[in-house]
């Protein structure tokens, strides 16, 4: 299964979530990365729960958070500008799971079904 979605592009935006991950989340935590089946491209660590204000607002250009130094507040404003004009769904999860701590990040990529010449996918 193949992507729409230029490559330059999906490098800009997997990159960009990697160093948010690392950056953003605790010392020597975990920080995992996954593609689904599906197209959904998934990013996680074990950093500090967000509020679903503090989600909105680092999607904003230069939105830092207060207690990091360091960055340039433009990260995920990126990933977010890529995702709104390839139509994908970005998706942010805090905690990652129910009563535990930590961030995922999800982005459904543009899925091109007509590119397998097996016709295995509708």
């Amino acid at each position: 299964m193949l992507s729409k979605l230029d490559p330059d592009a999906l490098g800009i935006l997997f990159r960009n979530l990697l160093e948010n991950a690392i950056r953003h989340g605790i010392s020597d935590g975990l920080v995992e990365a996954g593609l689904k089946p599906d197209g959904t491209l998934c990013v996680a660590n074990d950093g500090p729960v967000l509020s679903s204000d503090a989600m909105d607002r680092l999607m904003l250009r230069f939105e830092r958070d207060p207690g990091k130094v360091g960055g340039s507040g433009l990260g995920l404003s990126i990933i977010k500008a890529i995702a709104d004009r390839t139509g994908m769904k970005l998706t942010v999860i805090s905690p990652k799971v129910p009563g535990d701590a930590g961030v995922e990040i999800q982005v459904q990529l543009p899925l091109d079904y007509s590119a397998d010449p097996e016709g295995r996918y509708p």
